[in-house]
């Protein structure tokens, strides 16, 4: 976690501890690019998405302490940063796990593999693409400013927020947790209550939230206790996170079928292969969905209510220096 090692003090200033924690993230993008072009390992991807996952969350908990001018800017920016990266990371994903998923399926799926890594190539050239952009470069210098802006509590950082004039970190922080969390449980109740797929999906995307703010934050609080949120986080994100790679599978599966199709006799090979492959993904993803229901069940259970009101309180009220 790259925020974790950002020193933070939650009696500072909201605008100076934020701006670090963007700061953090910004010198990881920068760090993981030159990998993401070398392609030698998918996780400089996978790093670099997440850091600008966190800092979107970090920007939606500034609570007035930065301009919404400036928040709606970079984070919409960023959020075409992620759009643009994502169909590279699910085939990231995909080839990495497809020799233990086609090893329960007989026959020859080499056209599936093929078709895959054309996809992925595509989708490649589109990253490659965009981190060369005048768009890509201009959004980092946006981000630099941002971040030098804070640091010196000039515009566009307030003064002021609904928590009152020059709130602290530890108020902002204890704030934007409680905020997280209340969206997460939402979103968990409807998918307890049978929601589909869709309303996984946004529950996957709010637990990230909550997780990448409970990393940010955690030099707020005790260690023991933040990990004791972390754990039932953790599992959640995990069988969200199988839950929604078998979407994306069964999604490309079902559209490499349609063009084998329509090739007829030559694509007969690639149809039946996908096909196969579709109907061993459909028995996890009905495995996955009853892991979700069960991790999400766990949110409210009272282990996990309590932990996270023993983190929000012991950022609330930091320990003040002797």
């Amino acid at each position: 976690m790259a925020t974790r090692g950002v020193p933070l003090d939650g009696q500072e200033s909201a605008a100076a501890g934020l701006a670090r924690l963007l700061g953090a993230e910004l010198d990881v993008v920068v760090a993981e690019a030159p990998g993401i072009v070398a392609d030698d390992d998918i996780e400089h991807l996978h790093r670099w998405r997440v850091a600008i996952r966190r800092s979107r969350s970090i920007l939606a908990a500034t609570d007035g302490v930065l301009d919404d001018g400036a928040i709606r800017h970079l984070r919409r920016d960023l959020r075409a940063l992620i759009r643009v990266s994502g169909p590279l990371r699910d085939l990231d994903v995909w080839l990495r796990d497809l020799d233990a998923i086609l090893a329960g399926v007989g026959g020859d799926l080499s056209a599936v593999r093929s078709l895959l890594e054309r996809d992925r190539d595509a989708a490649r050239a589109a990253q490659l693409a965009l981190l060369a952009s005048d768009e890509h470069r201009a959004v980092l210098a946006d981000w630099s400013d941002l971040v030098a802006a804070g640091a010196v509590g000039r515009e566009p950082w307030g003064e002021a927020s609904s928590l009152g004039e020059a709130p602290s970190l530890g108020a902002v922080a204890a704030s934007a947790l409680d905020d997280a969390h209340r969206r997460v449980r939402r979103r968990g109740r409807r998918v307890l209550e049978g929601g589909p797929p869709a309303a996984v999906h946004d529950l996957r995307k709010r637990a990230k939230d909550l997780r990448y703010l409970l990393e940010s934050f955690a030099p707020l609080a005790p260690a023991s206790l933040v990990d004791g949120l972390a754990v039932p986080l953790r599992a959640l994100q995990d069988v969200l996170g199988d839950y929604q790679d078998d979407e994306v599978r069964l999604g490309d599966l079902d559209r490499f079928a349609r063009e084998a199709h329509a090739l007829g006799a030559a694509g007969a090979e690639a149809a039946a292969a996908a096909d196969a492959l579709a109907e061993t993904i459909v028995a996890r993803h009905d495995a996955a969905r009853a892991a979700v229901d069960e991790a999400t069940a766990a949110l409210f259970a009272k282990p996990t209510r309590r932990a996270v009101i023993a983190v929000i309180e012991a950022i609330a009220t930091p320990a003040t220096p002797a």
